[in-house]
């Protein structure tokens, strides 16, 4: 029986010095890192279609991501934090992807709509 207590007090005792998981103050605003993360997806498609760019242009990875921190004026750590804060949680991270991908599948669409416009006129 005293094993028995003493089981419950420490998980009791444990359970209660568990904290939220604050996110970072450097980390950025969900709206913020849901237009990175499609700025990052879309670089990386210009990056696995490289082969059709002209001869001589060598685009290289870590251009391409740096010039998507650049573009939202962000540093890597910046975006090194919030990832690992929605690492750490799951259900906010798939929340966030969802609006990912909603965003690029708009994104996607609106060249089909265009064309649909160009041939109507």
């Amino acid at each position: 029986m005293r094993w028995k207590l003493a089981i419950v007090a420490l998980l009791i005792l444990g359970f209660s010095n568990c904290k939220r998981d604050p996110k970072p103050k450097e980390a950025l605003s969900e709206n913020q890192f849901i237009d990175v993360l499609v700025d990052i997806h879309i670089s990386e498609g210009i990056y696995q279609t490289r082969t059709y760019l002209p001869d001589g242009m060598d685009i290289k990875t870590s251009d391409l991501y740096q010039a998507v921190l650049k573009k939202h004026n962000i540093t890597n750590e910046q975006l090194i934090q919030t990832n690992l804060y929605y690492a750490r949680n799951p259900k906010k991270f798939d929340h966030v992807y969802d609006k990912v991908l909603s965003k690029l599948k708009v994104l996607n669409s609106k060249p089909e709509e265009d064309e649909l416009q160009l041939s109507r006129q």
